[in-house]
């Protein structure tokens, strides 16, 4: 089977007292079959750029409304994050018709060697260790420019 995956709430069963943890969220949850972390990251990175390019595509007077009344950042990045699906579809050699389609299914996830391994990975995308993170955040709060509980 290819393609399966799960979406619906999640639910926390243990107590949380923190403001930063929620109840209840919404998760995606891919099945891989002899996947590994990269082919993990890779899907994720997909995800992550198709949703931009739909919200772009489908939604603007949303996004518009959300970049006014918030600090104004939200449209460059999604805009950022569209423009990557596009290249990596022009890259593919897939064809992105964002003007004409508005069916969720179109695009890299309608074609299954998209995402298979022998693509490169989706560029515009950070990554680091979890060394390299847990560096980051000790030094951050070590600075007083953050704070973890």
């Amino acid at each position: 089977l290819g393609r399966v995956y799960c979406f619906g709430p999640t639910f926390r069963a243990e107590p949380s007292h923190s403001t930063h943890h929620l109840a209840e969220f919404w998760m995606l949850e891919p099945e891989i079959a002899f996947g590994n972390l990269q082919d993990c990251t890779r899907l994720s990175e997909a995800v992550v750029l198709f949703c931009a390019n739909r919200l772009m595509a489908l939604c603007p007077d949303e996004i518009a409304f959300l970049n006014e009344t918030g600090d104004g950042r939200l449209l460059p990045r999604l805009q950022h994050l569209s423009d990557l699906y596009d290249q990596q579809l022009s890259q593919l050699g897939l064809i992105s018709n964002k003007s004409s389609s508005s069916s969720p299914h179109d695009g890299l996830w309608h074609r299954q060697d998209a995402l298979d391994s022998s693509i490169p990975a989706f560029s515009g995308f950070s990554r680091i260790t979890y060394h390299e993170a847990l560096g980051i955040l000790t030094k951050d709060e070590e600075s007083g420019a953050a704070k973890f509980d």
